[in-house]
């Protein structure tokens, strides 16, 4: 994931969520390299098929870089390259929606050097890949007016860009009258994560209804798709839901998370259902545990 050519990705790991019922859309999850999956879908992943996604952090990808944390400028390279990448696997008429949390790092000199996701993801789809920035919104990690003392600010970027071959973005008044289309406010809460770095399940469930209800999308891809919350949110909306991910055990969490209109709209998560062999373990070492107590 670093310079040089993508790895190649094992094959599909799993398909439609555990404990979903029947009628539930599909989705299926990838274990490997998101940008090498990406680089087999030539030409693209689809007539209906949209991108809601958070490429990974610059802390995210020392092994990539010979076991040491890229340098800025060398992470605002390859997320330019990834954002290029996503997009150029766009069908005309369908988006990429990049969720990107700008981060500070040690400059080595006792201050902060800071890094905008958004302008490396700008330069990678409109001015590599040749899209157009659709829209562009902003997702609050911190009540407004707070100073945020960590490595990343109190808000993370929700970027949508349309297709190298041309996509129509709806107006605002178009999209709410005619397609019935809820508009994405231009800022908004994140949601519940379901890790650190994951992406605010609120988010995506925004995002992946725009995708449906303003472009017609069917199918939503998440090439990084970490613990799975965009997945879950797509199969919320109704959609069909594809990710990849590098982490086997991240890639199992992504079968089996599940999303839930919240009690003030939105979305909420749900915890995993775990398999009964899982359950079966569970049970034979609290038996374990009381018999050693007795």
């Amino acid at each position: 994931r670093g310079g040089g050519e993508w790895p190649a990705y094992p094959r599909r790991m799993a398909t439609r969520a555990p404990g979903a019922p029947p009628s539930a859309p599909r989705r299926t999850v990838h274990v490997g390299d998101g940008l090498a999956w990406l680089e087999s879908q030539a030409p693209h992943l689809g007539e209906r098929a949209c991108v809601v996604t958070s490429a990974p952090d610059i802390s995210e990808l020392a092994e990539a870089f010979g076991g040491r944390a890229p340098s800025p400028r060398q992470y605002t390279a390859w997320l330019r390259r990834a954002a290029a990448l996503v997009v150029s696997r766009l069908a005309p008429g369908t988006c990429a929606i990049f969720y990107q949390t700008d981060c500070r790092v040690d400059d080595g000199h006792g201050g902060w050097e800071y890094i905008d996701k958004s302008f490396a993801c700008s330069l990678g789809a409109v001015e590599d890949a040749g899209g157009a920035t659709l829209w562009h919104k902003v997702a609050l990690r911190a009540p407004p007016d707070k100073a945020t003392m960590g490595v990343n600010p109190g808000y993370t970027h929700v970027l949508c860009f349309g297709a190298p071959g041309g996509t129509r973005c709806p107006s605002t008044a178009r999209a709410k009258e005619e397609l019935g289309c809820a508009p994405v406010p231009d800022v908004l809460t994140r949601g519940e994560v379901q890790w650190a770095r994951g992406t605010g399940v609120v988010v995506a469930e925004r995002a992946a209804r725009w995708c449906r209800d303003a472009l017609g999308a069917r199918h939503v891809v998440d090439p990084f798709c970490g613990t799975g919350a965009t997945l879950a949110a797509a199969n919320m909306a109704g959609l069909e839901a594809t990710g990849v991910e590098l982490s086997r055990k991240r890639a199992r969490m992504a079968q089996r998370l599940q999303a839930r209109p919240g009690p003030r709209g939105g979305a909420e998560l749900v915890p995993p259902v775990l398999p009964p062999e899982a359950v079966a373990n569970i049970e034979a070492r609290k038996r374990a545990a009381r018999e050693r107590e007795e």
